[in-house]
Parts: C-alpha cells; sequence; structure tokens
C-alpha cells in the first residue's frame, strides 16, 4: 500500500464498489478516497479484505498476482519507508535490525493474527524469510507500474541483499557466507559468466 496509489474496492462497510486512492496511511488505518473526494477510513484489515487489484488510475485496471497488501503494514509499523523521499539506507537497516530481534508477542497489531504469526520468533530464519519475500514481493510488484519507483525498487533490493548477508548465518549455516555459497555453486556446476558449462 502506497499512498497516491489507486485500488479496485469491493465495495463494504457503506462504501460502494469502485477505485479509491489512497490519501493516507498509518499502522491502523487506511484512508481511500473515491473520485469526488469523498473518504472513507478503513482498517489494514477492512482494506485488505476490500481490495481486489492495484488500478493505475481511476479509470484503468490492471490485474496481476495476488500481491498480499498486510505485509507493507508491519514495515511500515516500524517506519520503514524506501524511495526519493525515504529513509537512508543506515536507517532502513537499523529498522530491519529491530523488526529482526523484535519478540513476536510485541510486534505491532497490523494486519491479522495469522499475518503476524507469519513473522515467527525474534532472529529465526521464518522472521528472516518472511521480511525478503516481504521486500522481493514490493519490488517484484512496482516493476508491473506504468512508472515504475526505480529508487525504491533499488531499495528494496539492496535491502534484500543486505539482509542476506548480515544474517547469513541464518540462511546458509554458521560461517557460511554467501560466497561460500556462491563459489560452492560455481565449482558443482561451472562458472556461468563464463559460459562453461558443467
Amino acid at each position: 500500500m502506497i499512498v497516491g496509489e489507486w485500488y479496485q474496492l469491493r465495495g463494504k462497510l457503506g462504501m460502494s464498489a469502485g477505485r479509491y486512492k489512497i490519501v493516507r496511511l498509518s499502522a491502523d488505518r487506511v484512508v481511500v478516497a473515491n473520485r469526488r473526494g469523498d473518504q472513507f477510513v478503513l482498517t489494514p484489515d477492512q482494506f485488505a479484505s476490500q481490495s481486489q487489484a492495484v488500478v493505475l488510475s481511476p479509470s484503468t485496471l490492471r490485474t496481476h498476482e495476488q500481491i498480499d497488501f498486510e505485509e507493507q503494514g508491519m514495515l511500515r509499523a516500524f517506519g520503514y519507508h524506501v524511495g526519493r523521499d525515504g529513509l537512508a539506507r543506515s536507517q532502513r537497516h537499523g529498522i530491519l535490525e529491530q523488526l529482526m530481534a523484535k519478540p513476536a508477542q510485541s510486534l505491532p497489531r497490523v494486519g491479522t493474527p495469522d499475518y503476524r504469526t507469519d513473522f515467527g520468533d525474534a532472529d529465526t530464519q521464518q522472521r528472516l524469510h518472511k521480511i525478503l519475500n516481504c521486500l522481493n514481493g514490493f519490488a517484484k510488484n512496482a516493476t508491473l507500474k506504468a512508472t515504475p519507483p526505480e529508487q525504491a525498487i533499488e531499495d528494496w533490493r539492496e535491502d534484500a541483499r543486505w539482509l542476506q548477508h548480515r544474517y547469513a548465518d541464518l540462511l546458509y549455516g554458521p560461517g557460511i557466507t554467501p560466497q561460500d555459497v556462491r563459489k560452492a555453486l560455481e565449482d558443482l556446476f561451472g562458472d556461468s559468466s563464463s559460459g562453461e558449462g558443467p
């Protein structure tokens, strides 16, 4: 969910079905407006259940693979923000470290209980995989936009790479780095960059 984006909503809770633009966003509410400017306040859960597809404008619709609209909620609840107006790299990395270390019972009440459960316990492979899936999903979905936010995509991808290096022990085992894994794969299958086969 990003302020300024349009979404196709199903039309419940006193709202008619149609296209709505996010005008304000916080950890506990999503404010949307229709084309006439009428505003409606939803919880993140209500928004997730209402959302059918991302739209490019009030009059065009682009459907693509299912987006988990809740996922950005947890990162946003920690203050994580990318792009031209986003946080500096060191600030984003500090927030990601905080999210990794936060005990499960202390996570912000964002989304459904099942959504929060997906983050698992602090400093676990499950937590790391969930955050990596979020970052990679945000980057992938952003590339589908008519005008992709290049800086945001770059930030999400860079942060995912940084997490893989920072928490390599959780991903690959103690003392094993991503470079070790890459070298082992090259030794096994050949150096793909040289064009040689196995």
